[in-house]
């Protein structure tokens, strides 16, 4: 997704109003509020259009940090009114931060965009930056029955189960303290646009595709946001989601 300066306008457009951002940001803002006060030091690694910080800074907290790989997230998120933010690679982040100091680090979707091997390196580097009893909250693209012309678009390398997940988290001195696939209720529609999708990539190999990110009519995404909002607070085990969401605590 570097340099695809279309793709940070849409996430930019859209991070604020679309459903599925909207859900992803009230589950991390729960965790954190759970745990965290306002001055409690936080950490976006991957920060992308800067919604989450907002979100966050409208919150109240206020010892806020991020970074990103991308210039264009970097500046839509100065833009946002969001300063304290840097242009860095997530398997360096751990030499740009003192060892031990966030009390809770976002990461989302930015792992399954790493080679092979590289997702494992970025795990330790996080976690390295977390203080004891500090948390890891991240969110990643779950089952391959999902994957479409989005992960082409964004560069999606990988999807997520929860095995992969425990094995990944293995050895660092941490426990995974909750891990959920989401969105349930949605997962029928959401496979089926997939499913053509990937129809499309069998006869375009080598076009060149936007992601799904754009809004809905207003009505749908409303119902979306409130079907899933709803999921999220009341069903406690979902067998399956395009996305997974999990919070890892460092002991």
């Amino acid at each position: 997704m570097i340099g695809k300066q279309y793709e940070y306008e849409a996430m930019a457009t859209c991070e604020k109003k679309l459903w599925w951002y909207k859900c992803l940001h009230d589950l991390t803002l729960y965790k954190i509020e759970e745990v965290a006060d306002a001055d409690s030091a936080i950490l976006d690694a991957g920060c992308g259009t800067g919604g989450m910080l907002s979100r966050l800074q409208n919150r109240g907290f206020r010892n806020l940090a991020g970074f990103d790989l991308s210039t264009d997230a970097i500046d839509y998120t100065v833009k946002s009114g969001f300063s304290k933010v840097q242009l860095l690679n997530i398997l360096e982040c751990d030499k740009a931060f003192p060892p031990r100091y966030f009390d809770l680090i976002i990461c989302h979707d930015i792992l399954c965009l790493l080679d092979d091997g590289e997702d494992k390196q970025a795990f330790a580097n996080l976690t390295s930056l977390l203080k004891p009893s500090g948390l890891l909250i991240m969110n990643l693209p779950a089952g391959q029955l999902f994957k479409g012309t989005h992960d082409r678009a964004v560069g999606i390398k990988r999807r997520y189960s929860k095995e992969r997940i425990i094995r990944l988290a293995s050895g660092y001195g941490v426990r995974i303290r909750d891990i959920q696939y989401w969105p349930f209720l949605l997962s029928p529609l959401i496979l089926s646009l997939r499913l053509s999708q990937r129809c499309k990539l069998i006869f375009n190999k080598k076009k060149q595709f936007k992601s799904d990110v754009s809004l809905p009519h207003p009505l749908l995404n409303n119902l979306f946001y409130k079907m899933t909002s709803f999921e999220n607070k009341v069903m406690k085990f979902k067998p399956w989601g395009s996305s997974i969401f999990v919070t890892i605590e460092k002991i």
